[in-house]
This record gives C-alpha cells, sequence and structure tokens, in this order.
C-alpha cells in the first residue's frame, strides 16, 4: 500500500461504490459479485496448482562385467586381516618407524617373542601375499588363502601363518625350500576400488548399504584419513590407512540380515558387483600393508 493511500475514504467511488447525487452507496457491480460468491449452486474455486516440474530421470550406472579372478573368499575374514597385520607391524617396526604391538594385547604377547628373535636371526624384510596371487609350487597347503612371508638376511625364506585350534591363537614358522621367491610388488588400485564401490552401490538395497559403499568412497576420496584406537582395523600411515579403513567399513558377511541375504542376491548384477568389490579390497589391502 502506497503511504498516501490512507488518506483515501473508503467509500471512493470505484468498482464497489458509487456517488448518485453526492450520497454514497454500493454499487450494482458490488450486489452481483456478493450475489454470485453466495450462490448455493456456485462451485467453489480451484486453487491453482503449482506447475509440475518433472524430476530428473537418474541416471543408473552400468555394471561392467571386469571378468575378476576367482580369489576365495572376502578380505575382512580369519585369518587374511590378521595376517595383514603382522606384516605391516613388523616392516615398521624392522625400519625402526614404531614398535612391535599388535591392535589385540593377546596377539601381541603371542607375536613379540617370535618378532624378537626373528630379527635377531637376521630377519630383513616381510610380505603379505594371497594365494591367488602368489600361487607358487610349494607354498600352500590345502585351505590356506593368505600368509606372511618372511626374508632372511642368511638368504632363506619362511612361511609364518596364523591358526586357530581348542579355542585359541597360535602361529608356525615353516621354512620354505623355495629360496630364489623375491617380494612381490602390489600396486595402487585406487581407481578401480572406486568403481567397484560405484557399482556396487547402483545395486545396493536400501539407503543403509547404499550409504555404506558411499562411505567408504569417500573415506578413499579424502586427502587425510590417519588411524587413531577409535578407528576400525590397525595402524598404517598416510596414505595406507584409507585403503584399510575402506576394506573394513564395507564387511558384507553371509548370514541372515547381511548384503548376502538381501532380496536382490540372485540378480547378475548383485553378484558381478559384489564378486568385484571383494577383488578390489584384497588387493588394496595387499597394496597398503606392503608399501607402508
Amino acid at each position: 500500500m502506497a503511504d498516501d493511500d490512507v488518506l483515501i475514504p473508503w467509500y471512493t467511488p470505484g468498482e464497489h461504490f458509487e456517488d448518485i447525487h453526492g450520497t454514497h452507496r454500493y454499487s450494482e457491480r458490488y450486489y452481483q459479485m456478493y450475489a454470485e460468491e453466495h450462490d448455493p449452486n456456485r462451485k467453489p474455486k480451484e486453487k491453482p496448482k503449482p506447475p509440475v516440474v518433472k524430476a530428473p530421470e537418474k541416471e543408473l550406472r552400468r555394471i561392467v562385467d571386469r571378468h575378476v579372478p576367482d580369489f576365495g573368499w572376502a578380505a575382512n575374514v580369519f585369518p587374511k586381516m590378521e595376517h595383514a597385520e603382522i606384516a605391516a607391524t613388523a616392516r615398521l617396526a624392522l625400519r625402526g618407524e614404531r614398535d612391535f604391538v599388535l591392535s589385540d594385547p593377546g596377539a601381541t604377547d603371542m607375536l613379540r617373542p617370535w618378532f624378537v628373535k626373528s630379527r635377531q636371526q637376521g630377519l630383513a624384510s616381510v610380505a603379505f601375499v594371497m594365494k591367488y596371487r602368489l600361487n607358487v609350487r610349494g607354498l600352500w597347503t590345502d585351505g590356506e588363502e593368505s600368509a606372511v612371508l618372511c626374508w632372511y638376511k642368511s638368504g632363506g625364506v619362511s612361511k609364518l601363518t596364523i591358526q586357530a585350534a581348542g579355542g585359541k591363537l597360535q602361529y608356525q614358522e615353516q621354512p620354505l625350500a623355495v629360496t630364489a621367491l623375491k617380494e612381490p610388488v602390489f600396486q595402487d588400485n585406487l581407481q578401480a576400488f572406486r568403481e567397484a564401490l560405484l557399482d556396487i552401490a547402483t545395486v545396493a538395497y536400501g539407503d543403509w548399504w547404499h550409504q555404506l559403499f558411499m562411505d567408504a568412497l569417500q573415506i578413499l576420496d579424502s586427502k587425510h584419513c590417519t588411524y587413531d584406537e577409535a578407528h576400525e582395523g590397525f595402524f598404517l600411515p598416510e596414505p595406507y590407512y584409507k585403503y584399510l579403513l575402506a576394506v573394513r567399513k564395507t564387511r558384507l558377511g553371509a548370514g541372515m540380515g547381511s548384503w548376502h541375504d538381501l532380496p536382490v542376491s540372485g540378480s547378475a548384477e548383485f553378484r558381478i558387483a559384489t564378486h568385484q568389490l571383494e577383488y578390489e579390497k584384497c588387493l588394496a589391502l595387499l597394496y597398503a600393508v606392503n608399501n607402508c
């Protein structure tokens, strides 16, 4: 309302009022409008509907089968993660960067004497390996999928494994006849790991699973991701810890209510995406541990 409008009388001639010989009264137009508005047969005015804005169509990611090899079970199962931690901790301790302390005090008490003795005997380097990436004749026994290989200054090579027997953990170090075995080299699979997470997030059933994979992707994309005791897994320096954390965060499981129990588990896309993610997780763990 303009400031001058407050000075205009309410009966000013217009649509509702008229001036007949100095007398102000309602106009014929006003009575017509009043009758129309109070007509019992009058249909109520429809409120204007907001314009329909079509939501942008969500582009579905196409799952591409990269034909990754069969490699055994996931990275998050015993004893793969235990072998990975032993190798990483030993590598850092051999360089004097950290003490040989594992995330579990009981495991530290069991394996620290082994590490001290082995270093006195000339332990030079260790590596975390998986059978599908290092399938050397005579290296593996039935049922083994991972181990810690140890190289000594004398030229000897041994295999350290962890077993669960009688409800307790125990380790075994076995000398190998393959003395010419060289330390394997593992390349960074960051981009392939990201692609696998995007693929499985596409087929994820429900917001919770989708967000789980996207959170892992955000971890991989983070510029800084450092270990502290509140986080999962074990110590790895930057930039390797983020690979381990992304692996640990995407533990799928196989029991009731797990990823493999979802209604979409029978589809081809589900099978491909799941298999490829677990494969890339194993490669990421091998890369992070053996390059730290």
